[in-house]
């Protein structure tokens, strides 16, 4: 305690920090003391009195100075917290709007004072125009903050229901170049992620801290030294560090409930990593938006003429697409007249049999997610000894190990492969040198096999970078 004391008091900015985030809790009063005075003359007017009500003239003189300690606490918070520029015009309009009506409490009050002579009518009159004035300035701002802060027509949502929906404008989506290989798949694997735990608070009615998170494309529309995502570099996205569980991160999300898991927050990590893409060019964009499409588990998988309609598919190979689609998974190219294909097991429920029936297609095969899948490593195995065009694999939370890694060692040209959740040891990792990426999350491997592999240039995760 004593440690953090003595950091703090040689930090100045940190105790302007502290003072600009009592806004919130200061901005109350000047609201609360103003309304009051306000209905307490409304109440004097109607009983005929002729001089202005003490406790309303009282409550005015009070709102001054809480309403400039509000002001300088709000001028305060609004430049030193990054996510406060991001609001624009709404942050202006809430800023002028609460000065203005600091201003014009000042002058309510001192016409009050000189109101009191009951001779002085006219002061008595401005006294009366300028509180409401102020007062009804005053709640507009407040109105106006909270609505920064839980979106338009909180207060009044539950009974009318959500405002209908606006049409939707056109945004270009993120595509990576043509031929691009990427272990994480956006529509997959991250999309779902940020709807079950962050669109509630960032989406286009509710800009929490200015970040939206409910249209993709809407992440990056700000001034780029303001992204919480940084397209390759995780470890410094604030995104990443708000969903990291350092114990001291009192400013982590979500802020209530259940943290996201360490898989989450890797495959979030890997996402960035690999540039945050939504797709890569020349795949069929999704027909929906993420915050309204389905399950990824209810899509319709594509088949072997929807997949490469210009390739010659034979009937076996028909078969192996057909396998997949009947296990609910999914079966795409890699790119727009690519004949090697993306398969996607995570999303469906695929057997041994469903492996087996996929020997038809191992020598097309370029990306592979059998996440979580039950699976045996026998059927992986003879999978994916030849898939010789293999250059992503994801056997995350499967009964893969050490076997596997050394099937996938000997594939000429894999480049990514997900052991999270594993029984990987070092053994095995060690085997896997030429790759470039390798998750080894809650696995058996130990920080020091780990360490040598970095130090030949391959990128290991282990799921405690941060």
């Amino acid at each position: 305690m004593i440690h953090m004391l003595a950091a703090a008091l040689n930090d100045p900015d940190a105790w302007l920090r502290v003072a600009a985030r009592l806004h919130p809790v200061v901005v109350h009063f000047p609201i609360a003391l103003l309304l009051t005075a306000a209905g307490v003359e409304l109440w004097r007017i109607a009983r005929r009195g002729v001089t202005p009500a003490t406790t309303a003239l009282t409550c005015c003189g009070l709102a001054v100075p809480a309403a400039a300690a509000a002001a300088v606490a709000g001028w305060l918070h609004a430049d030193l917290e990054s996510h406060a520029k991001t609001l624009g015009p709404a942050m202006e309009l809430h800023r002028w709007v609460a000065i203005g009506a600091s201003v014009a409490a000042l002058i309510a009050w001192w016409l009050g004072l000189i109101a009191r002579t009951p001779a002085n009518l006219r002061a008595r009159r401005w006294w009366v125009f300028v509180l409401f004035v102020s007062a009804g300035g005053m709640g507009a701002s407040g109105h106006l903050g909270g609505s920064m802060v839980w979106g338009d027509g909180y207060i009044l949502k539950p009974l009318f229901g959500a405002a209908p929906a606006k049409e939707a404008v056109p945004r270009p989506m993120r595509l990576a170049p043509a031929g691009t290989i990427l272990t994480v798949r956006y529509a997959d694997q991250i999309s779902p992620i940020f709807e079950r735990r962050c669109v509630e608070c960032h989406n286009a009615s509710k800009l929490k801290g200015g970040l939206r998170l409910d249209l993709l494309a809407a992440a990056f529309d700000v001034e780029q030294d303001l992204w919480a995502i940084l397209p390759g570099d995780p470890d410094g996205s604030e995104l990443v560090a708000r969903i990291a569980p350092d114990a001291g991160n009192k400013e982590r999300m979500p802020p209530k409930g259940e943290r996201l898991t360490a898989e989450e927050i890797s495959l979030i990590r890997t996402w960035i990593q690999e540039g945050a893409w939504e797709g890569t060019e020349g795949q069929t964009p999704p027909a929906e938006s993420p915050s309204t499409s389905p399950s990824p588990r209810a899509a319709t998988p594509q088949g072997p003429d929807e997949v490469r309609a210009t390739a010659a598919w034979s009937e076996a190979e028909q078969a192996a697409i057909a396998a997949v689609r009947a296990a609910g998974g999914r079966a795409e190219p890699v790119a727009l007249g690519d004949e090697r294909l993306d398969i996607n097991l995570s999303v469906g429920a695929p057997t041994d049999e469903t492996l087996a029936a996929m020997h038809a297609v191992e020598g097309r095969i370029a990306q592979l997610n059998l996440a979580g899948s039950r699976v045996s490593e026998s059927a992986v195995l003879g999978l994916i000894s030849n898939c010789v065009a293999l250059r992503v694999l994801d056997v995350s939370r499967t009964s893969c190990g050490d076997a596997t890694a050394a099937a996938a060692a000997k594939l000429p040209v894999l480049e990514r492969a997900n052991f999270f959740g594993c029984s990987l040891t070092d053994e095995g990792l060690r085997g896997l040198a030429r790759l470039k990426w390798i998750g080894v999350a809650a696995t058996g491997v130990t920080p020091a096999a780990a360490d040598q592999l970095r130090a030949k240039g391959v990128r290991v995760e282990t799921g405690s970078e941060r």
